[in-house]
């Protein structure tokens, strides 16, 4: 059976990968908000701080920080083929 992940693993995930791929591309949190199409600085914050966020603001970073919603998210392939084996 598939690995569930809680929402609260999820979401420190999903900000620890957020701060450390912003920081590995060498973009500021005002530079990263703008690409990702963010209205402010705050709004990323509260990505990296809480893992707080919505599907498009996700689906943004993800094509700001050159990457995809799976790995923000922590999901393997292996995951995925587990998945959909079930």
């Amino acid at each position: 059976m598939a690995r569930r992940f809680s929402e609260p693993e999820l979401r420190k995930g999903l900000a620890a990968r957020v701060r450390a791929l912003r920081h590995e591309r060498g973009l500021s949190g005002r530079e990263c908000a703008k690409r990702a199409g963010m209205k402010d600085r705050y709004s990323l914050y509260s990505v990296e701080q809480k893992g707080a966020c919505s599907l498009e603001t996700l689906v943004a970073l993800a094509a700001a920080l050159e990457t995809t919603t799976d790995y923000l998210l922590g999901l393997t392939l292996e995951q995925l083929e587990v998945a959909h084996a079930v």
